[in-house]
């Protein structure tokens, strides 16, 4: 079935069925709501109606792209990435490299090297989890009641076992200094959001987790599963700013200013993340 049906994309693709082999860039050309986006529904509502204005792009976030292709998709890290002679990435000489190679992403020297080592420690311990699951599938599902197409690309889903794994390079070294930023950088959300899609298109799903992979040596990466107390915390996030969506739909009113209060004043009064 088309994705017309949610008037997005010109580019079709099957609905409620698991895709491979979809590029990166092909997924992200399909104008859909994914969990990333619910950041910018966060900030307003005129931000997501908006959203092909606000693309991220960063430093940081090729890194982070690299160390995830190393590990899940090695074949594309020589396709896709240039090292800069310097160890920065924006240089003139990064700059001129960029110029010379505009189909490739830049990152600084030595990075290419640092991510397939990241890689080789995280086969060491997850590999059996990753080799025999499917990387970087995309899911579509139309929802009625909103008319967007929702979609999401989990890093790793195993159907047969039923688990998503989500890869996240951090600066976390351990478990307790992973946990403090979880939720506040929206990875309980977005975890939610994949078994929730997958769900919707039909898909077994009995685990969502995430193989953290610290970028500060020894590198050893570790685990978590998300329980059933976290994916509902998630989930109501998510369904409170599509319902936040779908009353500006219907009224036109959204909240482009929101009440600056004092931690102390969050902290007392029990207010989280705006």
């Amino acid at each position: 079935m088309p994705i017309e049906r949610g008037k997005m994309n010109s580019i079709q693709y099957a609905l409620d069925t698991m895709i491979e082999g979809l590029s990166n860039e092909e997924y992200h050309a399909v104008d859909g709501l994914s969990s990333t986006q619910f950041d910018l529904m966060r900030k307003s509502m005129a931000a997501f109606k908006y959203r092909k204005e606000f693309k991220k792009e960063c430093v940081a976030f090729d890194e982070g792209n690299l160390i995830h292709d190393a590990i899940l998709l090695p074949h594309l890290v020589e396709i896709n990435y240039i090292e800069s002679p310097t160890k920065g990435s924006d240089t003139e000489a990064a700059k001129k490299l960029k110029r010379d190679n505009p189909d490739k992403i830049i990152v600084g020297q030595g990075m290419m090297e640092n991510a397939r080592e990241l890689a080789r420690k995280v086969d060491l311990i997850y590999g059996d989890y990753i080799r025999p699951a499917s990387k970087e599938v995309s899911f579509f599902h139309y929802d009625e009641p909103t008319g967007l197409t929702f979609k999401c690309r989990p890093d790793i889903y195993d159907k047969e076992r039923g688990f998503i794994l989500d890869i996240k390079s951090s600066k976390a070294n351990n478990h307790a200094e992973f946990l403090r930023v979880l939720e506040s950088y929206d990875y309980d959300l977005s975890a939610a959001w994949y078994f929730d899609t997958l769900k919707l298109c039909g898909y077994p799903v009995d685990i969502v987790g995430w193989i953290v992979v610290p970028k500060e040596a020894p590198n050893c990466p570790f685990g978590f599963y998300m329980t059933e107390e976290l994916l509902e915390k998630g989930r109501s996030k998510y369904q409170d700013l599509i319902q936040k969506w779908m009353e500006y739909k219907e009224t036109g009113v959204d909240e482009l200013f929101k009440p600056a209060h004092s931690w102390a004043y969050r902290k007392e009064n029990y207010i989280g993340e705006i």
